[in-house]
């Protein structure tokens, strides 16, 4: 027995000794990396703007596969914003090279980088665009430059927005599985692929107005941009006038049709660099890591708690809105005598009814608290994302913002008959009550319990309408009107009564320092997002030596994000309130 607990303590030993070498071994590889790194930003530098980056609300609180340690980091958007602000008084930065085909992100975002951009210009320095080819969210962007550059054979995608809706329901009914759907809204569309083969009349109707005052606002920007009628633009897209470089630059989308090469000289001329000096480019993260911004002055905090994601029950993950999360954060500052006033930052489709309406009450009690509560719209604030901030004292909303889709809907599989009829498995119950098995998938639904579930449905929507009703000082007759699941543009939302003021977050955060009274203040960022010290390694790795594990294509990347999205509805058995469109914007 001796011998035992002398090899068994001593393989202990060795086991926790390889442990140790190993998590030395990479904290000194990550270490390495850094040593003789420049921690200056280097006169006559560009700033290059790759955008191979996520461009979240709040800088890294994003959702990522757990194998993918090659994924970049995220910038938030209005650590973006700010360090564009800063780079435009840097005398060490002369211009801004955008270098980019395309952009994932949802219009209200790419508004926001592209006024960051334009104020950039305001300060006489150069911004130029080169690409192989430009993605419609691409272009849009590079618009704001002095001067459009392409490769020889490159594109211009411009086209205007369109959406391919996919209809599972002749699938589904051919393997013998069926969805039982319960909605409160004529407009509330998310079910539609399950129960229809087509577009229903009322959600072609919404789609194609916001996809119309969308692109509406998209073509305007563009046209101010390169200096041209919005006419002379939309006539150009109607055509597809950008298939070609040599199409492009006749249709004067693009200012030269050159190689990457030659955009350099431009770029060496543009920042009085020697020809025989390299060209000092600097990325967005160096820049912001490098660089010392101005902090904000005082005692006094304003928060801005950053809702972005799908509102999830039982998800704590980065990336999302939760119910164990979100409701603690805002019960906190509450009782912190130091935030004058909060800004709900919310950029999500919706989600669970459940933590919705948490996240709700939490807001409502922190009203009660004394402080003021205004809300900023991003790309969506739609369903479970209006139904958290309904409640706030002021709605700030981009005007291409998509919001209100004021909706529940429920579903629930049945699989039984292709169980039953295609593989042969047949199920019997034995039971103590009439609904002990109830609202099982192998089983079929009765009309008991569809009745059931129709109940919760409409009580919920009637919930959903009382809560807007009282948030919005409206009646519960003037929500239903403007209600029903239909999805608004910002603007035409701000017409309905559904959002007080059309602006960014900035204009949020100063109506929030108003309604408290407050001049100088320090803003504060919630949640704080951490990682483990083992994260931190292996990001640190990845983005400093060669050192590669598993890495996503951006095809990859795209599937996971869309699978992220869809989980939730497909696998809830609760009441949704949730937009009912997955985007992928390019």
């Amino acid at each position: 027995m001796r011998q035992f607990f002398k090899f068994f303590t001593a393989s202990c030993l060795g086991v926790f000794a390889a442990f140790g070498i190993i998590m030395l071994l990479l904290i000194m590889i990550g270490l390495l990396s850094t040593i003789g790194a420049d921690d200056q930003v280097k006169n006559k530098s560009i700033l290059k703007l790759g955008f191979d980056h996520s461009i979240t609300e709040l800088s890294d609180n994003k959702n990522t596969s757990p194998y993918d340690f090659d994924s970049p980091s995220a910038i938030g958007l209005q650590d973006f914003i700010k360090t564009i602000k800063h780079a435009s008084t840097d005398n060490k930065i002369k211009g801004i090279y955008i270098n980019t085909s395309n952009i994932a992100a949802a219009p209200a975002t790419l508004s926001a980088v592209q006024k960051a951009l334009l104020d950039f210009k305001e300060s006489g320095k150069f911004i130029y665009a080169y690409s192989d080819y430009y993605s419609q969210s691409a272009y849009y962007i590079a618009s704001t430059a002095d001067s459009i550059y392409s490769n020889v054979n490159g594109s211009v995608d411009l086209k205007g927005f369109g959406t391919v809706v996919p209809f599972y329901k002749e699938a589904m009914d051919a393997i013998g599985f069926d969805m039982n759907i319960f909605y409160a809204g004529n407009f509330k569309s998310a079910t539609e692929p399950y129960r229809y083969t087509e577009m229903s009349d009322n959600n072609r109707l919404q789609t194609r107005e916001f996809l119309d005052e969308m692109w509406d606002i998209f073509e305007s920007d563009i046209a101010s941009n390169r200096s041209m009628p919005q006419a002379t633009l939309a006539g150009i897209v109607d055509v597809y006038g950008g298939y070609s470089a040599t199409a492009a630059l006749k249709n004067k989308l693009l200012d030269e049709v050159i190689y990457s090469d030659q955009v350099e000289r431009k770029l060496r001329a543009a920042s009085k660099t020697n020809e025989e000096d390299e060209i000092n480019f600097v990325n967005i993260e160096d820049y912001i890591a490098k660089s010392t911004f101005n902090k904000s002055k005082g005692d006094d905090q304003i928060a801005i708690v950053y809702m972005e994601g799908t509102v999830e029950y039982g998800n704590d993950n980065n990336g999302n809105i939760n119910e164990q999360k979100f409701p603690k954060i805002l019960e906190e500052i509450a009782k912190d005598d130091k935030v004058k006033a909060v800004v709900l930052r919310v950029n999500s489709p919706g989600g669970s009814s459940v933590t919705s309406d948490l996240i709700w009450h939490a807001t409502e009690n922190l009203k009660a608290s004394g402080k003021k509560v205004i809300a900023s719209y991003g790309d969506y604030a739609a369903s479970g994302g209006y139904y958290v901030s309904c409640g706030a004292d002021t709605i700030v909303s981009m005007p291409n913002t998509l919001t209100g889709s004021i909706g529940v809907f429920m579903m629930l599989p049945n699989v039984q008959k292709m169980l039953n009829e295609k593989i042969g498995i047949n199920f019997d119950t034995v039971k103590t009550a009439p609904m002990a098995t109830a609202f099982q998938p192998m089983l079929k639904m009765r009309d008991q319990e569809k009745e059931i579930l129709n109940n919760m449905t409409q009580e919920l929507y009637e919930q959903f309408l009382s809560r807007v009703a009282d948030g919005r000082n409206m009646s519960r007759d003037e929500v239903h009107e403007v209600a029903q699941g239909r999805v608004w543009t910002g603007t035409k939302a701000k017409e309905l009564g559904l959002v007080d003021i059309i602006g960014d977050l900035d204009l949020a955060i100063t109506i929030a320092a108003e309604s408290a009274k407050v001049e100088e203040y320090k803003v504060v960022n919630y949640p704080k997002i951490t990682m483990e010290p083992w994260e931190e390694i292996l990001q640190n790795i990845t983005k400093k030596t060669s050192l590669k594990t598993v890495t996503l294509t951006e095809q990859e990347r795209a599937l996971w994000n869309m699978y992220q999205s869809y989980k939730p509805m497909l696998t809830d058995t609760k009441a949704q309130m949730r937009l009912p469109y997955h985007f992928e914007w390019n």
